[in-house]
This record gives C-alpha cells, structure tokens and sequence, in this order.
C-alpha cells in the first residue's frame, strides 16, 4: 500500500467517528420541535370525479302504474331522490275514462240480462221450447219402433245384428 492510500484511510477510520459524536453533541440538547396543530372547521366537501363506470342503487325498485295508460307527464327529475307514496308521473286520462265508459256499459248490459232472466221466458220462446220438446219426444218413440222392428225381424233371421246395433 502507497503512503497516500494509509492517509486517507487513516483519516476515514477517524473522521466518521468524529463526525457521529459532534452531531450527537451539537443536537442533543435542543428539545424536538412541537407540532403545529389546527382545528379543521366542518363543511360539505364537493368533488367531481371524472372517471367510468357504472353507478347501481343501493336499493332498487320497480314502478309499476296499477293500469295500462300512455305517461302525460314526469313529476321528478331524473336522479333525484323520491320518498314512497309521491307522485311521480301523471297519466294520460283518455284511455283511463274510455275504459271507464266500457265497464260502464257493460254493467248495464249485464242487468238488463239479469232483469231477462228473473223475469223467466216470453210466451213465445216458452212455446218453441215445448214444441222442440215434443218434436224430440216424437223422433225418440220412432227410433223405439224402428228397434223393435228390426229386432222382431232378427228373431225371424231376416236381417245381421250390425244392422239391429246401428239403430
């Protein structure tokens, strides 16, 4: 080793000593610095984020209008917050007073059928009741004949049992 690297390695070995105890020294005796401390006031913060994504309630709820009718009108404005039972959108009226009208009508109707009713038939739909009766009554007793002669002629073996079963 050179004269000159000993020196300077000497000074090194004795100078980072020196330097740790005279900064020890120099500031060992002053007291830490205080802090300084405020009191915040309270107020609203606003902040506009600019950014993307999508926003989701935390809540959400289906409106549904109790009947099928065109909006006349929005009551709110979209985003803002509603409380339960507010109005919120008015109904166009029309369809409402002509459905309205039609139940109307057909209650009506359904009365006078039920006045038809309690007061019982006319006499002339009472008679062509009857008469279909009789005609029944009629086409009945005939079929029984037309059985019994095509059983009386089976009997004598003049006719099949298919043609006694098709009457």
């Amino acid at each position: 080793m050179t004269r000159k690297t000993i020196t300077v390695f000497g000074l090194a070995v004795l100078g980072v000593p020196t330097l740790i105890v005279g900064y020890q020294f120099l500031h060992t005796g002053r007291a830490p610095p205080k802090p300084l401390l405020a009191t915040a006031p309270r107020r609203e913060i606003k902040m506009v984020v600019d950014t993307n994504g999508t926003i989701e309630p935390v809540e959400r709820g289906d409106i549904l209008a109790p009947i099928d009718a065109f909006v006349a009108g929005l009551r709110v404005q979209e985003g803002s917050e509603v409380t339960q039972g507010q109005l919120l959108m008015q109904l166009e009226s029309k369809q409402i007073l002509t459905a309205l009208a039609q139940a109307r009508a057909s209650l009506s109707q359904a009365k006078r059928d039920a006045q038809v009713v309690i007061a019982g038939p006319s006499k002339e739909e009472l008679a062509a009741v009857e008469a279909a009766i009789a005609e029944s009554e009629m086409q009945l007793q005939q079929a029984r004949e037309d059985l019994r002669n095509e059983e009386a002629i089976l009997k004598k073996q003049a006719t099949t049992r298919a043609t006694v079963d098709a009457l």
